[in-house]
């Protein structure tokens, strides 16, 4: 979806991974072709953030909470083409950040591939993409909200409040093609009743 298309970016999520989980994961990533991504914020082996794009690669000092408890941890980053910043924030504070060497690339010759929870194992919600940089204030202000769908900027909103997540067997509503384990709803208001486009602008839960 061309909405994805995005140069300058902030995407966000709340997390709470497993103990026991596996730690190198992509939360949400954009590659546009082999070896070419738009945007990714993920952790790494060490459970330190990681987020970027390309060759533009920015990682923090911090490690997140992986104690299985009920903590969880709000994570963001963020590119500005001005200045061509790249910041990672843990809990709606800056952490670290760099200037990178390009801008990122928002189109290519594909395949185009947008998913959510790559290798992650644990719990999940509240991912945002947005076009444009959010603010700390703005991060800050609304990071522990609902947000209403029709904010300025919100290209894609996963709240997983949609009570079609997967389970063994079964199958749901789509018609898309491939679409077997359940949709997942975004919320942006466009995308309003999108049931009556066959989920055509949801996701959908894979494994």
């Amino acid at each position: 979806d061309t909405r994805f298309a995005i140069e300058e970016w902030t995407v966000e999520a709340w997390v709470r991974p497993d103990a026991a989980g596996a730690a190198d994961s992509l939360l949400v990533h954009r590659d546009v072709a082999a070896g070419e991504t738009n945007f990714f914020l993920g952790l790494d082996t060490s459970w330190q953030v990681t987020a970027g794009f390309g060759t533009n690669v920015l990682a923090t000092t911090n490690v997140i909470d992986v104690t299985g408890s009920t903590n969880w941890t709000h994570l963001a980053a963020s590119y500005k083409k001005a200045g061509q910043i790249l910041t990672i924030y843990i809990d709606g504070a800056e952490v670290t950040n760099r200037v990178c060497s390009a801008n990122p690339r928002f189109s290519g010759v594909g395949p185009v591939v947008q998913r959510i929870g790559v290798e992650y194992e644990g719990l999940m919600d509240e991912v945002r993409i947005w076009r444009g940089v959010r603010t700390t204030n703005e991060l800050q202000e609304a990071m522990s909200s609902v947000l209403l769908g029709s904010e300025i900027g919100l290209v894609a909103y996963y709240r997983f409040d949609d009570g079609t997540s997967w389970s063994s067997g079964s199958q749901f509503t789509s018609l898309e093609s491939g679409w077997n384990h359940g949709q997942v709803e975004d919320f942006v208001t466009d995308w309003g009743q999108n049931w009556k486009r066959n989920w055509h602008e949801a996701a959908t839960v894979q494994g």
